[in-house]
């Protein structure tokens, strides 16, 4: 919490994003803290932060849901239907050109046994809800931008993140079973191909002529 809580007050003195630098902190600690401490406080430090976020999630939610029926007065600033579906049209495209991309460079790199087939990056591309992140640099930027744009720009973002989280999550369990991307699939896939070498199902004695 100390290094979360310095990162984004060191970020916020130098007028850069507070939020950014919190996220870079998280990869950071995880990759160079984690495997430094106990595995018991690894369990109790996970479960501490998955309370917090828990309840960040359910005040970010409450805090939209209450934001879009007081901000109406944006639809008088010129926000049509035409701009959000502009906004969504973007939103897809902007994910589109940073996903594929990325992983077409990651895949160059890896091993062909390790690489990012194409299920898996159309289902990142599909699941980028937006949701705390973007509502939290949306109010940041509010105050340097004109109270027009300032309010057709905030109620855009509320609507992504309704569209995204309700659409886009509500439809990943049944994308992810059409695409095969399930943990039981890949214990499906290795059953069958145990099967194919004649091994029985728990795997402890395979034979292979």
């Amino acid at each position: 919490i100390l290094f979360a809580l310095s990162s984004y007050m060191i970020a916020d003195s130098f007028g850069l994003s507070g939020i950014v630098s919190i996220l870079f902190c998280g990869l950071v600690s995880a990759y160079y803290v984690r495997p430094n401490i106990s595995r018991n406080a690894r369990d109790r430090t996970a479960a501490f932060f998955k309370v917090l976020s828990v309840l960040a999630e359910i005040f970010v939610f409450s805090y939209i849901g209450t934001s879009i029926t007081i901000n109406v007065t944006a639809w008088k600033h010129g926000i049509t239907w035409t701009t959000l579906v502009v906004a969504v049209v973007a939103l897809a495209v902007s994910r589109a050109i940073n996903i594929w991309p990325a992983a077409a460079v990651v895949n160059s790199l890896r091993h062909p046994d390790l690489r990012i087939p194409q299920t898996q990056q159309f289902m990142i591309w599909f699941s980028g809800m937006r949701g705390a992140m973007a509502f939290a640099m949306v109010l940041r930027s509010l105050e340097d931008l004109p109270e027009a744009v300032a309010h057709v720009l905030l109620v855009v973002t509320f609507f992504l993140i309704l569209l995204t989280v309700l659409i886009n999550g509500g439809a990943a369990a049944a994308v992810m079973k059409r695409l095969r991307l399930r943990a039981e699939d890949d214990i499906g896939a290795a059953e069958v191909a145990l099967a194919a070498l004649g091994a029985p199902r728990d795997g402890r004695h395979v034979h292979i002529s």
